[in-house]
């Protein structure tokens, strides 16, 4: 199976990492490329060569991220575009999506590709939690019971501890 995970591209994903979503995905990645799966990774340029690495066309830094959202969102968006026809094209049988990015997640409703997001942090912005529950092509996936829920109320999910 291939399988391409999408993370910010703002951090790499790699074992030395120590930020959260991208070392928890450096290692969810290994396990399935050990068990015979290949592995695309849409993150940092700096990323772990263990995979194939694809980096947005524009790097994001971590501070412009935090301090212009509207920016990272777009940013966001034109890189999840890139990952989509990358995956469209190349026989991706499988999105993984880290960020749970409302926006980006909106597209994926026109992906030809399965897109499954996991839900790292509490969206608990009451305007988004309707938008996300509706999306009927997300699959949301969540460590703890609190998280899915928080974040996709009326939304199928499934825990993975």
């Amino acid at each position: 199976m291939k399988i391409c995970f999408f993370t910010t591209g703002v951090f790499p994903v790699s074992a030395d990492n120590v930020k959260a979503v991208e070392n928890w995905t450096y290692s969810l990645a290994k396990s399935l490329k050990d068990h015979g799966h290949e592995i695309v990774v849409f993150g940092s340029a700096d990323s772990s060569k263990e995979f194939e690495v694809i980096s947005a066309d524009q790097p994001m830094n971590a501070d412009l991220a935090l301090n212009d959202p509207k920016k990272y969102k777009s940013y966001l968006k034109d890189y999840f575009a890139k990952c989509l026809e990358y995956s469209s094209s190349h026989g991706v049988d499988l999105i993984h999506d880290q960020t749970s990015e409302l926006s980006i997640l909106m597209d994926s409703k026109e992906s030809k590709v399965p897109v499954i997001s996991t839900f790292h942090v509490i969206r608990n912005e009451e305007k988004n939690k309707e938008p996300y529950s509706e999306l009927s092509s997300l699959h949301n996936i969540s460590p703890t019971k609190y998280l899915a829920q928080a974040s996709a109320p009326k939304k199928k999910k499934k825990i993975i501890p």
